[in-house]
């Protein structure tokens, strides 16, 4: 940690996203009561650690950020030619240090954990909650490159940092897994909040207010499709939803880019897992911006019909493996390191991994009705039978979702034939 630290403040290069996942998943796992107290003790002790580290090397008001020619506050990270205050790496640390505050409070350390709480505070207030329209990437709701009402100067600033300015479309929504990334940052900063004894509850409301209108954006970006009988899904006509990785319905200019593509399985992951903290957190207000549970069925009704390929008619041409790239059933997106023109092992296991991200949505979904418990279970034993038959060796975060989706359906795979055997479906094979 302290080497990833040193280089992350002399750099500014990406490289804190790993040990946010794994602090993540560890949060889980304690909220779950999983381990023993061992192994609970030494989640405490990494948790702890690396946020600290990470709040330790959060830049305090004070340093210029070039884009926004403003002082900003935050984990700057460099995507183009200059640091800059983005969201998709961003809500990862922001995750992980709120979640470090939240266990903090919760061992009776109030002032480590608000200083902790502090430094995610000042960055999202920079980044997403102000007003100013030269810092914000928040406009209507939605997580923007630069908002319509900002200077020409940011935007030319901005397009020279990153050598373009996205086909004239700086003000069209970033790709969903930035908004959804930096929103579930948000939603651990919430869950810090609660558990602080002195929150400003103004702060709560406008994070709250923060929060619903990317999830509305969401929502708003699902396509409604019903499953046939060529599906590999017991029952014809179940919805199911199809959404693309940005929306460029705005903008023409962009239509004909490898940007304008159906959304992948590691990215639908990372929304998945969007949708599962917003609903554990704040259940009704997700129901009212339209992220409801038969939403939560849908979307694992899509994960079932797109990314689950049929074992003898598909698969041979995936290495053997079980999940196409993208919602589309194609591995034409190359540029997707999970992707590849010619499916290899390496990109059925990275595959695999990008999977991963939907098992906590789906192992919450496990007490709803008969029909969506069952589609919960089928997901977790896909994605556990392809863990297995792939190998691939995987990292914390994906050993201990597995372990808690296990954990989940003590009885294995006999939850999901149970389930197929009833609607007169031959199951995962």
């Amino acid at each position: 940690m302290a080497e990833t630290m040193a280089s992350y403040s002399r750099t500014r290069e990406k490289g804190l996203k790993a040990p946010a996942r794994e602090v993540l998943a560890l949060s889980r796992f304690l909220d779950l009561g999983a381990g023993d107290a061992a192994a609970r003790k030494t989640a405490r002790r990494y948790i702890a650690k690396t946020a600290q580290a990470f709040a330790a090397a959060c830049v305090p008001r004070g340093r210029v950020s070039y884009a926004e020619n403003r002082t900003m506050r935050g984990w700057p990270v460099v995507i183009g030619k200059e640091p800059e205050f983005e969201s998709y790496q961003f809500g990862y640390v922001a995750g992980a240090v709120a979640a470090g505050a939240r266990h903090a409070y919760a061992s009776g350390d109030v002032e480590k954990a608000s200083l902790l709480v502090a430094a995610v505070v000042g960055a999202f207030e920079d980044g997403f909650l102000t007003s100013d329209p030269e810092r914000t990437k928040v406009d209507k709701g939605v997580v923007v490159f630069v908002p319509r009402r900002a200077s020409a100067g940011r935007r030319r600033r901005y397009a020279e940092v990153h050598g373009s300015d996205e086909g004239g479309c700086l003000a069209g929504p970033q790709a969903l897994n930035h908004g959804l990334s930096a929103a579930t940052g948000a939603i651990h900063l919430l869950r810090a909040l609660a558990a602080a004894p002195d929150a400003d509850e103004a702060l709560v409301e406008r994070l709250r207010g923060y929060v619903l209108g990317v999830a509305r954006f969401f929502a708003g970006s699902l396509r409604e499709r019903r499953t046939t009988a060529a599906d590999p899904y017991p029952k014809p006509g179940t919805t199911y939803y199809l959404w693309k990785y940005r929306d460029l319905s705005a903008c023409a200019a962009l239509n004909a880019t490898n940007k304008n593509r159906w959304e992948d399985i590691s990215h639908a992951g990372l929304e998945a897992n969007f949708v599962y903290e917003l609903r554990a957190l704040l259940p009704r207000e997700a129901d009212a911006a339209g992220v409801t549970p038969g939403v939560v069925h849908g979307m694992l009704v899509t994960f079932l019909t797109r990314f689950v390929l049929d074992a003898k008619r598909d698969r041979k041409q995936h290495d053997g493996g079980r999940f196409a790239c993208s919602m589309d059933r194609s591995d034409a997106h190359y540029f997707e390191k999970h992707c590849s023109p010619s499916s290899t092992r390496a990109t059925r296991d990275l595959r695999a991994e990008g999977a991963v991200g939907w098992l906590p949505l789906a192992v919450a979904a496990r007490g709803g009705d008969e029909d969506l418990g069952c589609d919960a279970a089928r997901v977790v034993a896909e994605i556990l039978e392809e863990l297995e038959a792939a190998a691939p060796r995987v990292s914390t975060t994906t050993l201990v979702d597995v372990l808690l989706a296990r954990a989940s359906f003590p009885h294995g795979y006999a939850d999901a034939l149970r389930c197929d055997h009833r609607a007169g479906h031959h199951g995962p094979e």
